[in-house]
């Protein structure tokens, strides 16, 4: 439902609706990712997977500031 969407309109709709489709749409497009670039980085699946995890943890207790990211 969602796949068609600009990352920036999925960010709107998890600011301002608070829109848990478009939240997971967003891990979905974005975990793969994050997850190789904290894998280089960690150099341990475990760690890169608990720093990733933090990362979307975070982004939906600060999800009603998306709207201001760029």
């Amino acid at each position: 439902m969602y796949e068609h969407l600009h990352i920036s309109e999925l960010q709107h709709k998890i600011a301002a609706f608070e829109d848990q489709q478009a939240y997971k749409e967003l891990f979905v497009r974005l975990q793969p990712r994050l997850l190789q670039f904290a894998l280089s980085i960690c150099h341990s699946r475990e760690a890169a997977e608990e720093v990733v995890s933090d990362v979307f943890v975070r982004v939906w207790l600060k999800r009603k500031t998306l709207d201001h990211i760029q």
